[in-house]
């Protein structure tokens, strides 16, 4: 499996990725729990604003024989500018709005594929070591539906919850993994 940077040529495999995982497309409670889901479905032109914005995003994909099976998307927590003011108001997470953090906005794979998620956060995690982040921070659906699958993923990688957020679509957990 490799991993790299996101080409405009790579967004109608990102789409597709992004299609089989939203949460109106899965079937029952039992299913979005025992999968995972996306909250935010991307249309063409983000995706492709972010592919192209290389100074404050990076998308990467994974493939096996030229054949993307996943992606991730991650920006500067600045581009986040209610999740920053969010951290800001938290006693224990003012200094992290300070300092340089990155934020996973999305991380998914392709159904059927095993692993991939965890070579996309192995190849963010070492960007983060590499580039000298302070942390790197989440967002996971709690309510109206848990993301479970998602939280048990972050979890494993070191992610732990600081707070949550009410949204118009529910509330968030606020995933928080310093490097």
């Amino acid at each position: 499996m490799n991993v790299r940077r996101a080409e405009l040529g790579d967004m109608p495999a990102i789409m597709e990725v992004i299609n089989q995982n939203l949460i109106s497309l899965k079937e029952s409670h039992d299913q979005l729990e025992s999968t995972g889901f996306l909250i935010y479905p991307h249309t063409l032109a983000e995706l492709e604003s972010f592919i192209r914005d290389r100074e404050n995003y990076e998308v990467l994909v994974a493939e096996v024989n030229n054949k993307s099976i996943g992606y991730s998307i991650c920006c500067e927590l600045q581009m986040m500018p209610n999740l920053q003011a969010h951290l800001s108001s938290l006693p224990d997470m003012r200094s992290v709005v300070q300092l340089k953090a990155l934020y996973l906005k999305q991380i998914a794979k392709a159904e059927g594929t095993i692993g991939v998620g965890s070579i996309l956060m192995d190849s963010i995690l070492k960007r983060v070591t590499e580039e000298n982040y302070y942390a790197i921070v989440s967002q996971i659906a709690h309510l109206l539906v848990r993301n479970t699958k998602s939280i048990s993923f972050h979890e494993k990688f070191g992610f732990s919850l600081v707070s949550t957020i009410e949204e118009l679509h529910g509330v968030t957990g606020v995933y928080f993994k310093p490097s």
